[in-house]
């Protein structure tokens, strides 16, 4: 499995100029570019046995999950889709509003008929909305978080605006295949900080810092 320690790329950088999102944004998809197909799917395998072990998930009721860009080598969660489909609760996609950078949200099943969107993501083309006050837990995309629940996505804002619509109580968990970076620099007040990251290496926890 390729070693998802960041001392070598943050070594090779100036980390003040590093830890800003754009700084990051860039190191971090770059490094995800150069993982072989093999790669990406022992951490996704490895983030799903960790999720397995940190949560039960009889307390939730709808779980939110994001769909994979595979040109993109992201996390393929479609085992995780799987793995809570056959648990007694509801899977919850989304749909990208491309105007307004919001998503409307539908529950999964292998019945809806899903389509990529214009950058790859599965997405489905109908079926039971479900509004982001309903979440219990949501899974997030991110390229690389920091050591106090700050993530860098790809810049959009989708799940910032996402996240802020949900209950304080909703439990919100990133998913990476890289460990933390020390501290990303330039967060603003509009960035929905999270509440556990997963990763190969085990469970991350926020909890104790959060606002």
């Amino acid at each position: 499995m390729m070693k998802t320690s960041n001392t070598d790329l943050m070594d090779s950088i100036n980390k003040n100029s590093l830890l800003r999102k754009d700084n990051l944004r860039k190191a971090f998809l770059e490094k995800r570019k150069a993982m072989t197909e093999s790669q990406v799917q022992q951490m996704s395998s490895a983030i799903l046995e960790n999720f397995k072990k940190a949560f039960d998930l009889n307390p939730y009721t709808f779980v939110h999950v994001f769909l994979p860009i595979k040109k993109q080598n992201e996390i393929d969660t479609w085992p995780i889709v799987d793995y809570l489909s056959k648990s007694n609760l509801s899977v919850v996609v989304s749909k990208s509003d491309l105007l307004s950078n919001n998503m409307e949200h539908f529950i999964y099943d292998k019945s809806v008929h899903m389509k990529p969107n214009k950058w790859g993501i599965p997405e489905p083309e109908s079926g039971v909305s479900v509004s982001a006050s309903q979440m219990d837990m949501v899974l997030i995309p991110l390229l690389v978080f920091d050591n106090v629940g700050h993530r860098v996505g790809y810049g959009k804002g989708y799940y910032d605006h996402f996240l802020s619509k949900c209950r304080k109580d909703c439990i919100k968990i990133g998913l990476s295949m890289v460990s933390p970076v020390e501290l990303i620099l330039d967060t603003e007040p509009t960035d929905v900080k999270m509440d556990y990251c997963i990763s190969p290496m085990g469970l991350h926890t926020f909890e104790a810092v959060k606002k």
